[in-house]
């Protein structure tokens, strides 16, 4: 009030200053930011350097500005990626699956994460892969990577008791999903996969191309968060381990039959690019090969659902695994049981053909012979001459005959039991030396250099299941060897421990030995390095119970049309140039249940089927046979809403079709 009457002038300079003063803090302020935001900037530009040499590795041509990337907000994304075919056709080997990637491509893919949460979210759109017939030779360290990688998992399974293996699995399971999957969500957009088969499903050198293809408009992958137990004994009685949901909206197949497929990347240019910086893409720009998948995608999209191998449909999938109890006759143990629940949201339809028959027909051999190269690339060279093509072939036949029929010449069984003689000798060199952990297996002659070659070429010569019975039979030396040096290492600490005398101390004069060729016979016993070794692994019991509900609420309709070479001469033809004979699965009525459950003690798989009653005047499940495909055109034929009973029979000439055999009641 004092300053307000008696000096205005004043009071005005000091809210003056006040007013500066607030001037100079806002520019601190400013500045402040500015400061912090730096060291930002900087961790930014160091994050983005090391994810440029990192994604080199799975992304051609990778530059700075396609990534996009914000550390205070905690998200990551890449955007128009040109991918490297090599660690997905790792991958496929691996899987066995005889296709290599020809070309891909990536529109984006964002990773957010939520600090406060702990959760991770990644969004993938735009994926697009082409694949071809793997028809490559395959190099010594491939096929070495890939037998190694196979023991590996035999060897978990083989050399541990099988309650060592569910103790493991189930500890492993659960801190998987607690630390990683419950914590993921992953939502994946704007899928297309597509297989383009060029002059192998012909008996010509040039025939047709043909094509099929795979797309998803979406995949949204969510944990389920799992409730705690309420009591200890329940929790030791079941376990829910992991729980996830999988939603697929709009996944449909699509063929390409001989003569309508178009290639939008040769198998030529293929080769040509194979080993450029920028693979195919070094002679076809991205743009093009994005606009050739989008137009095929869309071509097939607007194809009638009649004619479509499977039209888009949206399936719900729900995955639990469990860890339940398991009663024996001594014990209780437990057992992992994943059950799978799918749900198709809309009507099951599929358009097979016998094309499309002869083509899967195709690929179970190409998969049957895809597994015979790894071996017969390691044992011979690529071939440059015919006489050399010859000895590649009939090297083929033997391995077909040695491998998977398990059929063995007086020649190959002779070589087979000195290579396994061999392969134990120096596998068990493997722990001698002065580094071994083992006392008395320190004066023994390590594994040399060449030794290593040796156990390398055998390894490449038979299958995993053969090299780990190998493994198993020198890891049974080697515990008997262990008994019978006990003595050697005994005396050996009693030696070094003092002058003081011992009735052992006589015994550290006995030199460590292996095992004789006499003892390793009774050791294997008789048919150790016979039967054994040609029969291979039994299968260990499975610890894994899966249980798999299929539930079709809207039922099938499946329609098979026949090609004029099976149709024969006497076909009718059909408005509109169809020749051929066709039969459909006509269960659009009833819905649908399926359950399969594999048993935990063999190999065995049971089925249940369900189909309820059809209601009164419709037909039941039922096989129908059309003169042509136009007859079900229009889908399952003969259900009139305005008639009271369904039809059994109708059309006349092309269009004619009749039910061959119905199901009349429950199933």
């Amino acid at each position: 009030r004092s300053l307000g009457e008696g000096q205005p002038e004043r009071a005005r300079q000091s809210t003056g200053r006040l007013t500066n003063r607030g001037c100079c803090c806002g520019d601190w302020t400013e500045g402040a930011r500015r400061t912090s935001e730096a060291p930002a900037s900087m961790l930014e530009s160091h994050i983005a350097d090391l994810l440029q040499g990192q994604a080199k590795k799975f992304i051609h041509g990778f530059k700075s500005e396609q990534l996009s990337l914000g550390i205070l907000s905690g998200y990551v994304e890449l955007k128009n990626l040109a991918l490297n075919p090599e660690p997905v056709d790792e991958l496929l080997l691996g899987s066995e699956l005889p296709f290599v990637v020809k070309a891909g491509t990536l529109s984006s893919a964002m990773l957010s994460l939520s600090l406060m949460q702990g959760e991770l979210e990644l969004v993938v759109d735009g994926l697009s892969l082409v694949l071809a017939p793997a028809a490559r030779w395959l190099s010594r360290q491939e096929v070495y990577q890939h037998r190694t990688n196979e023991m590996e998992r035999l060897e978990f399974v083989h050399m541990r008791s099988q309650t060592q293996r569910r103790t493991l699995e189930r500890d492993m399971f659960r801190k998987l999903f607690a630390d990683y999957l419950s914590r993921v969500k992953i939502i994946v957009k704007n899928v297309h996969i597509r297989v383009e088969i060029e002059d192998e499903l012909s008996f010509i050198s040039r025939g047709p191309a043909v094509a099929a293809g795979l797309v998803i408009n979406s995949c949204d992958v969510l944990p389920v968060k799992i409730p705690a137990p309420t009591n200890s004994e329940e929790s030791n009685r079941s376990e829910l381990l992991v729980a996830e949901t999988v939603a697929l909206n709009g996944i449909s197949l699509y063929h390409e039959s001989a003569g309508s497929a178009e290639v939008h990347v040769s198998w030529d240019l293929y080769h040509a690019c194979r080993s450029c910086e920028h693979g195919v893409f070094q002679k076809v720009a991205q743009a093009e090969f994005t606009r050739l998948m989008l137009a095929s995608r869309q071509r097939h999209a607007s194809t009638p659902a009649n004619r479509q191998l499977v039209p888009p449909t949206n399936i719900s999938l729900r995955v639990d695994l469990k860890s339940q109890a398991l009663s024996t006759d001594t014990h209780i143990e437990n057992c992992l049981t994943m059950e799978v629940m799918m749900r198709l949201e809309n009507p099951s339809r599929l358009r097979f053909t016998a094309t499309i028959e002869e083509g899967v027909r195709w690929l179970a051999r190409r998969v049957v012979d895809f597994q015979m190269w790894p071996y017969l690339h390691a044992q011979c060279a690529k071939p440059r001459n015919a006489r050399a093509r010859w000895h590649v072939i009939r090297s083929f036949v033997a391995l077909k005959r040695r491998i998977q029929s398990n059929k063995y010449s007086l020649q190959d069984a002779i070589l087979m039991r000195i290579n396994c003689k061999e392969y134990i000798r120096l596998y068990k060199r493997k722990y001698n030396g002065p580094e071994s952990s083992v006392a008395w297996r320190k004066s023994l002659p390590p594994l040399t250099q060449e030794d290593a070659t040796n156990l390398g070429l055998i390894e490449l010569s038979y299958p995993a299941e053969k090299l780990v019975n190998f493994r198993l039979m020198a890891h049974a030396e080697m515990k008997t060897e262990s008994s019978l040096n006990s003595f050697c290492e005994e005396g050996a600490a009693l030696q070094s421990s003092g002058p003081q005398r011992s009735p052992r101390r006589a015994v550290s004069a006995w030199q460590a030995r292996e095992l004789t060729p006499m003892e390793q016979l009774h050791l294997h016993g008789q048919h150790g390095f016979g039967v054994n070794i040609y029969r291979g692994l039994p299968p260990p019991p499975s610890n894994l119970k899966i249980r798999i509900d299929i539930v079709l609420p809207h039922g099938l309709w499946w329609v098979c049309e026949l090609d004029q070479g099976m149709a024969g001469p006497s076909a009718v033809p059909a408005r509109g140039g169809s020749q051929s004979w066709t039969v459909a699965l006509d269960c659009a009525a009833q819905p649908l249940h399926m359950v399969l459950v594999d048993s935990i003690a063999d190999t065995s798989v049971f089925g249940t089927l369900e189909i309820p009653r059809v209601r009164e005047g419709e037909r039941p499940l039922a096989l129908l046979l059309g003169r042509s495909e136009a007859a079900f055109r229009m889908g399952t034929p003969g259900r009139d809403p305005r008639q009271s009973k369904a039809l059994g029979h109708g059309g006349s000439g092309p269009e004619e079709w009749c039910s061959v055999l119905e199901f009349d009641g429950s199933i």
